[in-house]
């Protein structure tokens, strides 16, 4: 994978991908907004807020396994923003 060096638009695609994932699942377009938030996530693999936002899109897709694997991904990358995680309706 480049270096942020070698690709600086990288921040500004992961973004874009992260605004239209989250514009497609307000839409009803889940499934297409999965797709978008894991070419999100390719782009950031380390980002534990994509993975916990990555975790909801398969939980609501019924994908449980999916979206326990990734949450656990996302509590193991850091993410530790309990209190929006139990009120999170996904």
């Amino acid at each position: 994978m480049p270096s942020r060096a070698a690709c600086p638009a990288a921040p500004q695609v992961a973004e874009v991908l992260q605004a239209q994932a989250n514009n497609l699942t307000q839409q009803g377009r889940v499934a297409d907004g999965l797709r978008v938030e894991e070419r999100y996530v390719r782009l950031r693999p380390r980002d534990s807020s994509a993975h916990y936002h990555l975790a909801c899109r398969y939980a609501v897709l019924q994908k449980r396994d999916q979206a326990i694997s990734t949450l656990r991904r996302a509590v193991e990358l850091g993410f530790r923003d309990f209190r929006s995680m139990s009120r999170d309706e996904s």
